[in-house]
């Protein structure tokens, strides 16, 4: 429940389905119905000719062309959440990585403090995840949308 208040788990990517279901279905309804209805209109010779055309022409539009648009738009959506799952899963791996060799580091770190040789190569420090959100959520907050 924590990480649905954090927002670490979005809901958002079945949702996108579910929408996209629902356009298919008010597009092609939409588009067929005023394809037929223009149709029968242009048989009964109740509507102008170049207006059914154009009714004729809008609904197999809308069946066609609306749907691969709304289609590709609801893709762009669950493209954007995997890419946020993905993001979340490294970052979840980094940080058992991390915090499983940070204490060995500083261990090491100790040990060799008063035996570095100018010539010698010195590891960087890991800092915990902690310390590293709470250095970047004062970056946060003073940018436009938490972007830095």
């Amino acid at each position: 429940m924590q990480s649905y208040f954090s927002f670490d788990r979005f809901i958002t990517k079945g949702f996108v389905k579910v929408v996209y279901l629902l356009g298919f279905v008010a597009l092609t309804m939409g588009g067929l119905g005023l394809a037929v209805w223009s149709g029968l209109r242009l048989q009964n010779a109740s509507i102008s000719r170049q207006a059914g055309w154009r009714y004729v022409a809008i609904g197999v539009g809308a069946l066609i062309v609306g749907n691969l648009v709304w289609r590709v738009f609801c893709e762009v959506w669950v493209v954007l959440f995997n890419m946020h799952a993905r993001l979340v899963a490294i970052d979840r791996a980094i940080y058992t990585t991390h915090s499983q060799t940070l204490p060995l580091l500083e261990k090491e770190m100790e040990s060799s403090a008063h035996s570095v040789h100018s010539d010698e190569v010195v590891e960087p420090v890991v800092l915990p995840k902690e310390r590293f959100d709470s250095l970047h959520d004062s970056r946060r907050q003073n940018s436009v949308l938490g972007l830095t």
